[in-house]
This record gives structure tokens, sequence and C-alpha cells, in this order.
């Protein structure tokens, strides 16, 4: 392939280029094989932000010494960036606050350790800080390329958020400084900036520069990763909005296992292309490949497959456009049991098919052989995908969708902003009407309106667990099915809970200590009720009355990444129930591709074989809920 052939990105002279998109559609291939083929001409760092990663495995390296010298791979390690944080600035900020609030040592330090409780988000923006931090190369000097394999879509969009909510965590800082400089100003100290203010100025200064390299077309660029499916072409769809509302600049579409002769893919590539017009991005199609892409050699080769898609994607005469029909639905081998649990986790790796599973799942257990039951289809995903699959119209309530069955989208970070404006609001109610010598109505006000800046990240996503919690308990539903966010992200949730609950106790404990300076019963009130559903939600995983369905495709990864998410549910008591393998290669895939789906699965059958299987052949990927129906029938025994 000519240079001219190639996509612009591969060319790009940017400090950051990000691959995202939904879970499953290539990122990290088109990650690596673009980090593979610039580092032919300039050093190269392919840092990846997801906590489920998968870089090694998909570059299968032994020894470092197998990369090109110019390459570097680091799979970020937010636990230990975060101990570093820590180690580095835990005096400074326990100084800062001390100085600014009304809390005892006690309450300074437990507010310290919940600030920032180890979110993947943060610890990528401070590496991303480090990235704008560096100096300009002279003239002499190579210019490293960061290219960035992103989480799945709702949280790549958080990262790209995480500059504004750092910003607000520094403004808080800044905040808590004010009265210390006043009182310097007041008694002699001077007004000449210390060591305190020049720290919170250097984390200001910090965050800006992220901001504005993230919003520098010629310094950043992102590159969205899809497949021409219905599903995948509306979230997709979506990023593209994000990204255009945050100013971030899309240098191309790549279209993943593009298959020539599918209409289905065809319809689906012009609806996307039609909803994206007005930001013009390149768009690639990269040709669906027999067998899995793995390894230097074949991550190398990637881009030598790549060509524009053409301005009308139909297929050429001698491949006929076959109809929705034309195409089998996915046939079921060894069809399970259906799943007893009172909370049903479906988890597993983006874009495995999560959704359609649950959801199938869910219209199953609605019409169960022991009589019908009231079931509950929840979404916790920042990226939902169950009104896609469902043809359907979704909502932060729970809406019918089938007899016996309800579906909700929950909108975690809605809910938790409206706990916070509900505090906001009950904290000015105080102050107005408060006073006395222990109350400084300029400043205690300000400092404790803020408070829930200090709230951990991603606490908002533990709010959609709650909301769940809350439906169940108003009796309506039996069993509740929940579409999970991919498994790295799905791994961290699990942990949520008890961090939530920690957070409460130590927001409690500290207005409790300090009620003769500020009193918020309502506030009181809701974190008692957050506490119970807390405990409740823990109660499931103790009991064993939650179980995990997992979901998974025959790749070599694919069973490294599910035989790791069996052992941390097991941690929390989640036992893996069943598993799903999807896509598996049809009868009328290439022989090669049989093969290689053959060998994959005698690996499941070692590394699982205690857990129930079903195999789902590749097919018409079902959607709405007539062909959601239909799976779910096949996918279960008629007999319980």
């Amino acid at each position: 392939m000519s240079r001219s052939a190639l996509p612009s990105f591969l060319r790009a002279d940017v400090d950051l280029l990000f691959f995202g998109g939904k879970g499953g559609v290539g990122k990290t291939t088109c990650a690596a094989a673009t980090a593979l083929h610039r580092s032919r001409r300039q050093p190269v760092r392919l840092l990846s932000t997801d906590p489920a990663h998968s870089l090694t495995d998909s570059l299968a390296v032994d020894e470092p010494d197998d990369l090109p010298a110019s390459l570097t791979v680091e799979e970020l390690d937010a636990e230990a960036e975060l101990d570093d944080f820590r180690s580095a600035y835990r005096e400074t900020l326990f100084e800062i606050v001390d100085r600014g609030s009304l809390f005892d040592e006690e309450a300074i330090r437990q507010l310290l350790d919940l600030s920032l409780p180890g979110m993947d988000e943060v610890m990528a923006f401070l590496r991303l800080a480090d990235q704008a931090d560096r100096p300009t190369p002279d003239a002499t000097s190579e210019r490293e390329l960061v290219v960035v394999d992103t989480a799945p879509t709702g949280h790549t969009l958080r990262l790209l958020d995480t500059p504004d909510q750092f910003a607000r965590w520094v403004d808080f800082l800044d905040l808590l400084l004010e009265k210390h400089r006043t009182m310097r100003s007041v008694f002699g100290g001077g007004t000449e900036p210390d060591d305190l203010d020049r720290f919170v100025n250097t984390l200001s200064e910090r965050t800006d520069r992220v901001h504005a390299l993230l919003r520098t077309a010629s310094r950043c660029r992102f590159v969205v990763v899809t497949q021409a499916e219905p599903v995948v072409e509306a979230e997709t769809r979506r990023l593209v909005e994000a990204l255009r509302d945050r100013s971030v600049s899309v240098a191309g579409l790549v279209v993943n296992r593009w298959r020539e002769d599918d209409g289905a893919q065809t319809q689906a590539i012009r609806t996307l292309r039609a909803s994206v017009s007005g930001t013009d991005p390149e768009v690639w199609i990269l040709p669906e490949a027999d067998t899995e892409i793995r390894g230097v050699d074949r991550l190398a080769a990637v881009w030598d497959q790549a060509r524009p898609l053409p301005a009308d994607p139909s297929p050429p005469v001698a491949a006929p456009c076959r109809t929705r029909s034309a195409r089998p639905v996915p046939q079921v081998h060894a069809p399970l049991r259906p799943p007893a649990a009172d909370l049903l986790l479906v988890a597993g790796k983006g874009g495995v098919g999560k959704t359609t599973v649950a959801s199938a799942t869910a219209l199953r257990l609605a019409r169960s052989a022991s009589g019908d039951q009231a079931v509950l289809l929840a979404s916790t995903d920042p990226a939902h995908s169950l009104a896609a699959a469902l043809d359907a119209e979704l909502s932060d309530d729970p809406t019918p969708v089938a007899k016996g069955l309800d579906a909700v989208e929950v909108d975690a970070a809605g809910r938790f902003e409206a706990l916070r404006a509900a505090y906001g609001q009950e904290v000015r109610a105080f102050f107005r009407d408060a006073g006395g010598p222990n109350v400084d109505l300029t400043h205690d006000r300000r400092v404790t309106e803020s408070l829930m800046s200090l709230a951990p990240p991603g606490i908002d996503e533990v709010m959609g667990w709650i909301a769940v919690m809350e439906f169940l308990d108003e009796d309506r539903y039996d069993v509740c099915v929940l579409d999970t966010a991919p498994t790295g992200h799905f791994v961290r949730l699990l942990e949520m809970p008890t961090v939530f609950g920690t957070w409460i106790r130590t927001f409690f404990r500290i207005l409790r200590d300090h009620r003769h300076i500020v009193r918020l019963p309502d506030l009181v009130d809701r974190l008692v009720r957050l506490s119970k559903q807390v405990k409740a939600l823990r109660s499931l995983f103790r009991t064993g009355t939650a179980s995990v369905l997992g979901v998974t495709i025959p790749t070599a990864m694919a069973v490294a990444e599910m035989d790791d998410l069996r052992r941390s549910a097991a941690e929390h008591n989640a036992g893996l129930a069943a598993l799903v393998v999807n896509r598996v290669a049809a009868a009328t895939a290439p022989p090669s591709r049989r093969r290689a789906d053959a060998a994959v699965l005698r690996r499941y059958r070692r590394v699982f074989r205690d857990v129930p299987m079903t195999l789902v052949s590749e097919g018409r990927p079902p959607r709405g809920a007539r062909d959601l129906r239909h799976l779910g029938n096949r996918l279960y025994n008629r007999r319980e």
C-alpha cells in the first residue's frame, strides 16, 4: 500500500492519539497496529487506560526485547499510581485542609483517604498531565507519540471529563487556603504565595494544560473504532457527538470486521456516515479476519488491509446484498438450565454480546415454565445499549417492554448529581439561618458546600446499583437481570459497594461529630437510607443470591479475561453460574476459522470444566423483543 493510501492518523504529527469505541470493536488491535507502524520512524509509548488490560495479550510477546526498541508498552497500574500520589502529597494536602476547614485531624485524614479511591480515570488523567508537561523537543530530538488504548465508551468519556472534575477538586483546595491567606494578610504574614499556594497553583496549571491538550487538534486526535452493526452504530454515533461536544478532534472512523457481501452492514454504515457527516472524519474499513489478530507480525500488517470506505458502500455485483432474512439466526448448542438468582449479573469482555444475552435471558425468565415472573432488566453501564438491543425507548424509570418484563437504563450520574444538589441546597439553607461564634458564614459555608467534591470518582456508578435495590425493595420484581459494564469496570464496580459504604459511614461520622457546628438532618436521613441499601446489596452477595452469567467469545484473550473475571467475582461471593460462548464459527465459516475456534473451545472446557457452558454460533444479530425472545428460548431448556 502506498503512503498516500494510508489513513492520515498514521502520519499525524501529534502528541496524543486516542483509540476508542464500544467494547469489543477492536480498539486494542487498532491502537497496537498504529503504535507498531509509527514506531518505525519515531519513539512511541503505547498506553492502556482500560482496567481490563489486553495489550500484552494482543502483542503476545514474552520479553520487552521482542518489541521494537522505539516502542514502550505501558498498562496503567491505577493502584500503584494512587499510592505514589498519596505518598508524595499526603502531608501537603493534610496541611491545606487543616488550615482551611472546621474539622479535626481524624476527620481530615478520613477525607483525604476517600478523596481519590483509586479510580482509573483520575490516575490516567495524571499520566496525561505528565504528557502535557513535557518540554517541547529541540530540533535534534525526536518527539514521542503516545497512543492511548482506552476503556469502552462510557468510561472513556469520563476520562475526557476528568480535567473538569479534577479542577473542582483543586478549586476546593484553593478555597481552603483562602482563610489562611486572609489571616496571613491581617497578621502581617504578607501576601506573597507560600509553598501551599504554589502547590495548588501548580495543580491548577497542570489541569489547564491537560484541558487544552485534549482540545487542540494539532496535538491530540481521536480515532473511533466501530463495526457496522445497529447496536454498535448507535453507540458510535453517540460517541462522535460527545467528542464533538467536548471539542475533541475526531481524526477518523475505522469500521472493523467488514464483510463485503453483508447488506445489513452496508445499511448500518450508511446510517452512521449520515449521522457524522458534519464532523467530516475519514472513514476506513478493515476486512473481517479468518482468525484472531494477535502477535507483533500480524498487528504490524493490519493497516496493509485498510482501504477508504467508498462513497456508496454497496456490495459488488458478484456478491449480491444479503437481505436480513437470508442471514441465518444464531444456533445454540447444549442449552442451559434457566439461572436461579435474585440478582443475575451478566458480565464479560466488551463487545461479546452481554446486552443481547442479558435481554434474551430476561425475556426467558419472564415466561418461566414454573409460572410467569416479574423481571427487571437493568443496565448500569455508562454507555447503555439496552434500548438499541430491544429497539425500544427506555429511561431512568422502569418501562414495560414485554409481558412480565420491565427494562431500565439507570442514569447513575444523574442520581448522584441529584444527591449533590440536595446536599448543597441544605447546606445553603443551614448557613442562611445559622450564626454564632463557631460559624464563619463567608467561608465555612463554601467549604462545607464543596465537601461533595471529595466524593470518590466513580461513586456515581454504584448509585445505579442502589437504584436497582430500590426497585427490588418495592416488591415489584422477583428477579433482576443486570447488564454490566465490560470486565475491568465490572470488577471495579464489585468493589464499589464496600468503598461506597465506607464513604457513607465516614461522611456520616463527620457530620455527627461536628453537629454542634453544622446540622444537616435531611442529608443524614439520606445517608442512613443509602447505607441500608448498600448493606442489602452486599447481603445478596454474602448469601449467594447473586450470581454471574459469563458471556465470552472464542479467542485466546477472551479466555484469560473471563478467568480473571471469575476469580474476582468469587472474591465477592458471586459465583459463575454458567458461561455463554458467543459467535462461534458456523459450519459455513472458513476451515481455518473453525479450527482456531475449536482449539479455543477445548481450552474453555479445560479452564471452566465445572461451569455449565453453551455455544452460540455466528449469525444475524437479534434485535427487538421478538428476536431476543426466540434466542432466549434456544439458550435455555424448556423444562426447568
